[in-house]
């Protein structure tokens, strides 16, 4: 999608990232006090970080990871997330290029 339209369908804290397949780069977040996988070039979006929580209350938008979701829920998250991270920052760390695909 262009930016234009992405602006003319965007909510903000309701809509999601535009389907399709984005770089994925270790970034310092202030927030989780942390590096945390970030999701680049999203036309529209900025700052998605991939980090732990189950709630709609601990993200601003961010891809938050899980083994069961339900209802306002995903988790949980600590255990999955640590995996994740294990395998992202190995990936990195061999000069891997990580991407995500959303669909």
């Amino acid at each position: 999608m262009t930016a234009a339209q992405v602006a003319a369908i965007k909510v903000q804290d309701k809509t999601c990232i535009p389907p399709g397949t984005y770089a994925v780069t270790s970034y310092y977040s202030n927030k989780n006090g942390r590096n945390v996988p970030l999701v680049n070039d999203v036309t529209g979006f900025a700052d998605i970080e991939i980090h732990q929580g189950n709630y709609p209350t601990d993200t601003d938008g961010c891809l938050l990871l899980g083994q069961n979701q339900g209802v306002d829920y995903v988790g949980p998250s600590d255990n999955i997330v640590n995996q994740f991270y294990a395998l992202f920052f190995a990936a990195l760390q061999n000069g891997e290029d990580v991407t995500i695909t959303y669909q």
